[in-house]
Parts: structure tokens; sequence; C-alpha cells
């Protein structure tokens, strides 16, 4: 009988794996976090979109005039990255200096 129940659950576990894989299509979402540096981006409209297993959700801000999301389109310079580090207490700017 335990041969029985280790084959079942070795088979739950590789249809659980097989779903997993599978991304499960994109989510309405919103951002739930004030960011420093952007206005307000408490409830900015969002895709969320799963990765496959174990791998983090991409997640894409609704086209707007919003800041956070024209950088998003548009990207960011380096130094703007050092700003925003430096906004949220992880200033880099000392390991960049030249001198």
């Amino acid at each position: 009988m335990g041969n029985a129940v280790d084959q079942e659950l070795r088979a739950l576990a590789r249809h659980l794996r097989q779903r997993a894989a599978r991304p499960a299509g994109t989510w309405f979402g919103r951002i739930a976090n004030r960011l420093e540096g952007y206005a307000d981006t408490l409830n900015l409209k969002c895709h969320v979109l799963p990765q496959d297993w174990r791998q983090r959700p991409l997640v894409r801000l609704e086209a707007t005039d919003h800041p956070l999301a024209v950088e998003q389109q548009t990207g960011i310079t380096f130094d703007r990255l050092l700003e925003l580090y430096a906004l949220n207490g992880h200033d880099l700017s000392a390991a960049f200096a030249s001198g």
C-alpha cells in the first residue's frame, strides 16, 4: 500500500510542477506602495504578468503621464538610478566618485 501512496504523491507533485510552470495569463492590479522620488504611486493601474515556475512576475504600469509610468516606458539614466537609490536610503554616489 505504501508504494501506491508514493506513486500518487509523485504524480501529484509532477502535476503541480507542470501546472505551476505555465503562466496563468495577465492580471489587472494596482500598485500598493508609495515610492520615494515620484508623485503618489499608490493605486496606479498595472498589469501583472506571471512568469515561469518560481520567477517573480513582471509588472507593467498602464500608459499614463505619471512619471513612474513614463520612466518605465522610456527608461532612466544612471544618474536618475543613483538619485532614486539615495532617496530610498541607499546613497551609492560615493562609490562612483572619482578621486
